[in-house]
């Protein structure tokens, strides 16, 4: 990965595209919730993810809409149509949302997307927003690499389902 262009400002934000791909990393801190160390870090853990498509982090603290309304706008408003994948905090509606477009999105789908910010909330329920963002889009690295990530509410949901059931069929036999 070699670096086009780098650029940090006061707004908190960084740019990077990878040479060989042509996918660039976008980091936009509105809310004002990482350090500058912070940032350099997660945009540094942000760049392996551009072998498969754009990646973005985005946190604002005011939104009028509901952050799904504001991330698939916002995504699209920066890549177009393009493939890849944004972390958005938005600290108005107290959420966290994955957004993903293209070929990415058939690896990170809507599901996904759930089950990695089930795995990441409790990071920025604890104000702790690197380790969110950085853990968010570890996991998301990891499932574009084609390995597997912890779902522990998919099974915790399928174990209960199971004995309700069982106590269903239980009860009518």
């Amino acid at each position: 990965n070699e670096s086009d262009s780098e650029s940090e400002s006061a707004s908190k934000s960084i740019s990077w595209t990878n040479q060989e791909t042509g996918y660039r990393v976008l980091l936009e801190d509105d809310a004002g919730l990482l350090t500058e160390e912070e940032i350099r870090l997660l945009a540094l853990e942000m760049q392996d993810i551009t072998a498969y498509g754009n990646v973005a982090f985005k946190s604002i603290s005011y939104n009028i809409h509901s952050a799904s309304s504001f991330a698939r706008d916002y995504y699209h408003q920066q890549f177009f149509s393009e493939s890849g994948t944004l972390f958005l905090i938005d600290m108005d509606n107290r959420e966290i949302y994955i957004f993903s477009d293209g070929s990415v999105y058939r690896t990170i789908t809507s599901a996904y997307a759930s089950t990695i910010t089930d795995n990441v909330y409790r990071y920025a329920s604890s104000a702790d927003y690197y380790s969110c963002a950085s853990q968010a889009f570890e996991q998301i690295r990891i499932l574009l690499s084609g390995r597997r990530i912890a779902q522990p509410m998919k099974y915790i949901s399928n174990a209960l389902l199971a004995l309700i059931l069982a106590s269903l069929i239980n009860y009518f036999v």
